[in-house]
């Protein structure tokens, strides 16, 4: 909410459209669009969101001249996006290459930002599972409470999951199990310690 905050600073009325042209973009899907039944759903369920920005108005992290109720309505419809696992590889495979999607040919952002997101996903983008996942995985992650998981990974591959059936963390129960089977059997994490080891004598 704060990046939505901060974009809305920069575009004003037309962040929702950016926000919206920039994941087109980046999925290579013209047709994204969002559900306006779940933004409705969302919208009028969102008590912990609108505390969140509340704090965040206390902390002074958000001046409190920042249209909230904007800020709210923006970055809900843009979590009601409509994606499928596709969209979400795609996605995967440009972060994991920093920012260059290798089907077209095009760098997309530039390749220090791919470095942000993933330490963001790493350290925060499985809710409370984060650690756990780190551990049991070993990738850059991010989740959603529809069921979509993408990770990132260093060696270039788009890998992304979709299932429904969230555990007590809010993360896809299945998707999590498949991405921790995956990288244990292609040796995806980063964590990995290298076989060649160097002793200090």
């Amino acid at each position: 909410m704060a990046t939505v905050a901060l974009l809305y600073e920069r575009f004003k009325e037309k962040a929702e459209s950016k926000i919206l042209e920039k994941a087109r973009l980046l999925m290579g899907n013209n047709d994204l669009k969002h559900s306006e039944e779940i933004f409705q759903s969302e919208i009028e369920t969102a008590f912990n969101n609108i505390a969140i920005l509340n704090m965040m108005v206390g902390r002074g992290i958000l001046p409190t001249t920042k249209p909230r109720q904007k800020v709210l309505n923006i970055y809900t419809r843009t979590c009601a996006l409509m994606v499928d696992v596709k969209d979400l590889v795609r996605l995967s495979s440009v972060i994991s290459n920093d920012g260059y999607n290798i089907l077209v040919n095009q760098r997309k952002f530039k390749d220090e930002h791919g470095r942000y997101l993933r330490t963001l996903m790493a350290t925060s983008g499985i809710y409370n599972y984060s650690g756990e996942f780190a551990l049991n995985v070993g990738l850059p992650a991010k989740s959603g409470v529809g069921g979509g998981i993408i990770t990132a990974s260093n060696k270039g591959y788009g890998l992304a999951t979709y299932c429904p059936g969230l555990d007590e963390s809010g993360n896809s129960l299945v998707g999590t199990k498949i991405l921790e089977y995956i990288s244990k059997e292609l040796a995806l994490s980063i964590y990995k310690i290298n076989s060649k080891k160097i002793y200090i004598q």
